[in-house]
């Protein structure tokens, strides 16, 4: 049934208006469904590029840090190579002091 406001009675719908009022809301709900299709692949394409950018980023913050750690690691060896030719030439130091005192 149809309400009329103006004359307040009810008249029975034809067929072809619900018929095309069902058309109209099914292809309305239709192109609402697409569109928040359409907008989640949106949203998930971004979410891939965001995780994909913050692994690239992380990836090369653990490069470089390897780099520090290994250039830290090689200043390391070196003090510690400089400090055993230091110990070496104190102890032929002492080994030639106790032989020229005797």
């Amino acid at each position: 049934m149809f309400f009329c406001k103006q004359t307040g009675e009810n008249y029975p719908m034809k067929k072809t208006i619900a018929i095309s009022l069902a058309a109209v809301a099914s292809l309305g709900l239709a192109a609402c469904a697409e569109t928040e299709t359409a907008a989640e692949e949106e949203t998930t394409e971004e979410a891939e590029a965001d995780m994909e950018a913050t692994a690239d980023e992380a990836e090369a913050d653990m490069e470089a840090m390897g780099e520090d750690m290994e250039a830290m690691g090689d200043e390391a060896m070196g003090e510690m190579e400089a400090a055993a030719d230091d110990v070496e030439a104190a102890a032929d130091d002492a080994a030639a002091e106790m032989d020229g005192e005797m």
